[in-house]
C-alpha cells in the first residue's frame, strides 16, 4: 500500500514539475553581478533548489558526525559498565555482622 501512495505521490510530483516547465519556458535575465545570464525559469529554479540542498547538507552534516562520535562513546562507556557490573555480580557476598 506503502509503495502504491509513494508512487502516485512521485507521479503527481512529476507531472507538477513538467506543467511547470511547459508553462514557463521563456527566459529570465539572471544577474550576477559580473554577469547576466538568459535561463530558462525551470533551470534557475532547479539550480537554486540544488544549492540550497547542499548547502543544508553541508551545515548538517558536522552535526551528525559529531553525534555518531558521541554515540560510539557512549556505547563504549555502557560495554565498560556492563562488564564490570557482570564482574561485580560474580563475586561472592559475604555476610556482614
Amino acid at each position: 500500500m506503502l509503495k502504491w501512495a509513494l508512487g502516485i505521490t512521485a507521479a503527481l510530483l512529476v507531472a507538477l514539475v513538467a506543467a511547470f516547465t511547459y508553462l514557463n519556458a521563456e527566459p529570465v535575465s539572471l544577474n550576477l553581478y559580473f554577469q547576466t545570464l538568459e535561463l530558462p525559469l525551470p533551470m534557475v529554479v532547479a539550480v537554486a533548489f540544488a544549492l540550497g540542498v547542499m548547502i543544508s547538507v553541508m551545515v548538517y552534516l558536522p552535526r551528525v558526525f559529531f553525534r555518531n562520535r558521541k554515540i560510539a562513546r557512549l556505547q563504549r562507556h555502557l560495554k565498560q559498565s556492563n562488564e564490570e557490573l557482570a564482574k561485580l555480580r560474580s563475586v561472592p557476598m559475604k555476610d556482614v555482622k
